[in-house]
C-alpha cells in the first residue's frame, strides 16, 4: 500500500507551518508520485506567531530601523527612543515611552506629543494670570488692562510664564484708558506738559526719491512749535559707522531740528530696527522722564537689525511699550511695523513721496497725544 501523505518541500515536516500533502500517484502499484498537494514548507521568519521556517521556534525576528519606521508613527520628539516588538499574530507593534503623550499637556521641555514642536500646549487648556493689581480690571470697559494667559515657555525651559496680559501704564495717548482707572486721557487728565519727539530717517541711497520731500514736511512740521515745551532730536538710521546709528542733533528746539536736515547726506545699511531698540531704551538718547515720549521712523526697506543677537520689531515694540514711548512708522510697508506701533498707541503710515502727505499724517501725531488740534 502507498503512503497516505507525502512532503517534498524543504523544512521539518509536522514542525511549524511545514505540513505533510496528499499524494497523487501515477501508479499505485509501484506508488510513482506523480504530485504531493498541499505540503507547506519552510519560508523566512516572520513576526505573526508562526514558526515560518520550521525550526521549532516561533518569531525569532529582530527589530530593525525599518521595522521600528513601518510600526511607529513617528520617530520624532520623545518617540525616538521608542522601540517594536513582535506581538505574534498581531505583528510588530510600537511601544512608545512612558514621557508620550496623545495629546501634549505637559511643560517640561519635551515633545511629548511627538509632533516636532517641544510643549506645544494647547492655550484653551491653559489659565488665566494676571500679576497686577486685580482692581485695574474691573476698568476693562474703558482701560486696556486685561488678563494673560499661562504659557510653556517656548524655548523649551519647561517654564509656565504669563503671558499676553496688559497691566496698567501711564497715561500718553488721548481716547485712552492706559492706566485702567475708568478715566480716558483727556485734556482734563492729562498731566505732562512736554513733548519730546525723535525722528530716525534712514539716510540710505534708496532714500533719495525721498528724502527732499521728507525734509520739507519736517521742517513744515516742527515750525508750528516754537514752545520751550516742545524738543526734536534727528538720528540717522543708515550710518557708517559700526552701530549705523549717529544722532544728528540731540533734543532741542524746532530751529535746532531744521538745522541738522541734510538732504544730501549718505548713508549705508539702515538699522531702522536697531533704532527703536535703541530709542526707546535709552541707550541713544535720554528722555525727559515727564515728557510726552515719541519715536517717529522713516524708511523705505524692510526692518533690518545689525545687532548681535539679531533684534526684532515685536521686541522694540516690547521695549518701548515698557518706556512709554509711542512709536510711528512711515514705510512702504506699514504692516510690518505693527508690532511695534500697536502695542505703544502709535500708528503706521505710508511713505509717501508727497510732502503734503507726510505732513498731514505728522499732524496727526500731535492731535492724538495732546488731545487737541496742535501747540505753538
Amino acid at each position: 500500500m502507498c503512503p497516505s501523505s507525502c512532503y517534498e518541500e524543504n523544512g521539518n515536516a509536522g514542525v511549524g507551518a511545514c505540513a505533510e500533502g496528499t499524494p497523487i500517484y501515477s501508479n499505485e502499484e509501484t506508488c510513482e508520485l506523480d504530485d504531493c498537494v498541499g505540503d507547506v514548507g519552510s519560508v523566512s521568519e516572520t513576526c505573526n506567531g508562526i514558526d515560518d521556517d520550521c525550526d521549532g521556534v516561533t518569531d525569532e525576528v529582530y527589530a530593525t530601523i525599518d521595522r521600528r519606521k513601518d510600526a511607529c508613527d513617528t520617530l520624532k520628539g520623545v518617540c525616538a527612543s521608542s522601540h517594536v516588538y513582535c506581538d505574534g499574530e498581531n505583528g510588530w507593534v510600537c511601544e512608545k515611552p512612558d514621557t508620550y503623550e496623545s495629546t501634549e499637556t505637559s511643560c517640561d521641555g519635551l515633545d511629548n506629543d511627538c509632533s516636532g514642536l517641544v510643549d506645544d500646549i494647547a492655550i484653551s487648556e491653559l489659565t488665566l494670570c494676571y500679576s497686577y493689581d486685580p482692581i485695574t480690571l474691573v476698568n476693562q470697559a474703558t482701560g486696556h488692562c486685561h488678563p494673560g494667559y499661562w504659557h510653556c515657555d517656548p524655548e523649551g525651559t519647561g517654564e509656565m510664564t504669563c503671558v499676553s496680559e496688559q497691566g496698567p501704564k501711564r497715561e500718553t495717548v488721548c481716547g485712552q484708558d492706559a492706566d485702567c482707572d475708568g478715566q480716558v486721557y483727556s485734556q482734563d487728565t492729562n498731566q505732562l506738559d512736554k513733548w519730546q519727539i525723535v525722528f530716525g530717517v534712514d539716510y540710505s541711497g534708496s532714500m533719495s526719491t525721498y528724502i527732499d520731500n521728507l525734509s520739507l514736511a519736517l521742517d513744515s512740521f516742527v515750525s508750528q512749535f516754537s514752545s520751550p515745551q516742545h524738543e526734536f532730536a534727528l538720528v540717522n538710521i543708515a550710518a557708517t559707522n559700526p552701530t549705523h546709528l549717529e544722532i544728528l542733533a540731540d533734543f532741542g528746539p524746532f530751529s535746532a531740528l531744521i538745522s541738522a536736515l541734510d538732504p544730501d547726506l549718505n548713508g549705508a545699511e539702515e538699522a531702522s530696527i536697531d533704532a527703536i531698540h535703541a530709542v526707546c531704551s535709552g541707550d541713544l538718547l535720554e528722555f525727559n522722564p515727564n515728557a510726552h515720549k515719541i519715536y517717529v521712523g522713516f524708511t523705505d526697506e524692510p526692518g533690518q537689525t545689525y545687532s548681535s543677537p539679531p533684534q526684532s520689531i515685536a521686541g522694540g515694540g516690547d521695549v518701548c511699550f515698557q518706556n512709554d514711548v509711542v512709536v510711528y512708522m512711515f514705510s512702504l510697508s506699514p504692516y510690518e511695523w505693527e508690532d511695534a506701533t500697536d502695542p505703544t498707541g502709535g500708528t503706521s503710515f505710508f511713505l509717501s513721496h508727497r510732502h503734503r502727505s507726510m505732513l498731514d499724517d505728522l499732524n496727526t501725531i500731535v492731535k492724538e497725544i495732546s488731545c487737541s488740534d496742535g501747540g505753538q
